[in-house]
């Protein structure tokens, strides 16, 4: 039985269905939270002429947490934690950073299709998170993904987590759930799991994106994002092989090059040559993918693969796929580290 199916019969065991939102029913498309920090880093140096704030952002949460005594903290007591910048300004980089959080945060292919099982067989469908960022925001963005008129409860808003059970404890007094009838899902073993478990409540651990390939790391913003946008696409728990993700992770790469070698200014690219890249085709021999390859993958997968890649474009106009050939740091190798990590698993 596929993990899907598996995932859709518990589920029909149950009334109420929580969800984790991070790495559950969004995903970032960066490898790792902190990247958004480095863009963000990037984007006020260049802006207000203030270096190091990818530092001082994260020396202000910890901070703020601190004073909470380990509890949980909100958007507005980090930037209330960050010294030597005028309030004005804060206020113009926090817009910044929910701007950012907004354009890179997409709905998982694989919790879309659980939501929306869950919603047509009528489950009382609720989100419960550790985070952040203000409710509003996030009810926003789950809302433009496609996950909409959900009840969310969040962490920042009544000061309490899930990670000590106390966010579990604060959803049931106010709903009053039927414990036995009610299943959590999300992907943090303690948070997600074990708490709800140790609640009274049934839990599902739905292993994230990262978790599922072997140790794929990124030394900057471009392969990052490049990396994420086909992982998060088809390697979140829906089954395709591994030659087919092969396949895409080229594909993908492909496109990058095909408009940095064919196009001087970003401005000059043209959406319709990017979506008819097929015609276009002129593919580099380092990349070891034929025509015949292409055909392949299914119309709609080559879509979302190169929408992504125009929506991100001006994060990606320093891929230097030159230095990528000569270090052999291709998406290929990336992929075989994933095939042996499944071969094992």
């Amino acid at each position: 039985m596929s993990e899907f199916d598996g995932l859709l019969q518990e589920i029909d065991k149950y009334d109420v269905i929580s969800f984790d939102i991070f790495d559950t029913l969004l995903l970032r498309n960066v490898l790792k939270p902190v990247d958004i920090f480095k863009m963000l880093d990037k984007k006020v140096n260049e802006k207000y002429k203030i270096s190091g704030f990818a530092e001082i952002r994260i020396k202000a949460e910890a901070d703020s947490r601190k004073i909470e005594n380990g509890e949980e903290t909100s958007l507005e007591l980090i930037y209330e934690n960050i010294d030597g910048i005028s309030a004005d300004i804060k206020e113009e980089i926090k817009l910044i950073e929910l701007e950012l959080e907004k354009e890179f945060l997409i709905a998982n292919p694989f919790m879309k299709k659980v939501f929306d099982y869950c919603i047509k067989n009528k489950k009382e469908v609720i989100c419960i998170t550790d985070m952040y960022l203000p409710k509003k925001f996030l009810k926003e963005v789950l809302k433009t993904n496609g996950y909409e008129d959900v009840k969310v409860f969040l962490s920042c808003s009544y000061m309490k987590q899930k990670r000590d059970g106390k966010l579990f404890e604060q959803v049931w007094k106010e709903k009053k759930y039927n414990k036995k009838m009610w299943l959590h899902i999300g992907d943090n073993i303690e948070s997600d799991y074990n708490q709800p478990i140790l609640f009274g409540i049934a839990a599902y651990h739905y292993k994230k994106v990262l978790e599922r390939v072997n140790d794929i790391n990124s030394d900057n913003i471009e392969n990052s994002i490049l990396t994420a946008i086909v992982n998060n696409q088809f390697n979140n728990g829906l089954e395709y092989s591994m030659d087919y993700i092969a396949t895409i992770f080229k594909f993908a790469e492909y496109i990058i090059i095909y408009v940095l070698k064919n196009y001087n200014e970003l401005d000059d690219i043209s959406l319709k040559d990017i979506l008819n890249i097929e015609k276009n085709f002129a593919m580099e021999s380092d990349l070891k993918i034929d025509e015949k390859s292409i055909t392949k993958i299914n119309k709609q997968d080559s879509l979302v693969i190169k929408k992504s890649i125009i929506k991100y474009l001006s994060y990606l106009k320093n891929f230097d796929f030159q230095s990528e050939a000569k270090r052999k740091i291709s998406f290929w190798n990336k992929l075989k580290n994933m095939m042996n990590f499944k071969s094992k698993s």
